[in-house]
């Protein structure tokens, strides 16, 4: 909703906005365990700045890294995001369900606030698969 100026208030927009921008790291113990466990027979990746990362949005951190002697970029999903993100779309849905009981948004057809709930879920779900990220494929596929 952030960026669609098109249907909402800008200043409804511009707080939404620093809603995803302006978002805190996890720990960086929770990243190195989430290396360890994935690189369990070789090194894993070592982070060159723990206390700063390269970006920090609301699914995710980036940190600078060194990997086989090369700078790596590491995106770590902050932990208990997929829970947050699945109360979220559930409390959304119930809010979609609760206005398509509406006499007067039932009668559009074109209103169907629990599909687009529903997809939104689908997108933001999909957007923790950092696999998909890596290949370059969007989080929707």
């Amino acid at each position: 909703m952030a960026t669609r100026r098109d249907l909402f208030p800008s200043s409804f927009c511009d707080t939404l906005s620093s809603l995803h921008s302006n978002n805190s790291t996890h720990p960086i113990q929770y990243t190195n365990q989430v290396l360890d466990s994935l690189f369990t027979s070789s090194n894993p990746p070592k982070i060159i700045t723990p206390d700063i990362p390269l970006g920090v949005g609301c699914v995710a951190s980036v940190y600078e890294a060194i990997y086989n002697d090369q700078p790596v970029a590491i995106k770590c999903v902050h932990p208990r995001i997929k829970d947050t993100i699945e109360e979220d779309v559930k409390l959304m849905r119930l809010i979609a369900v609760s206005l398509e009981s509406i006499p007067l948004i039932k009668g559009l057809k074109y209103f169907c606030f629990s599909d687009i709930v529903d997809e939104f879920g689908e997108i933001m779900v999909g957007q923790l698969d950092m696999r998909k990220e890596h290949k370059g494929e969007r989080a929707s596929e």
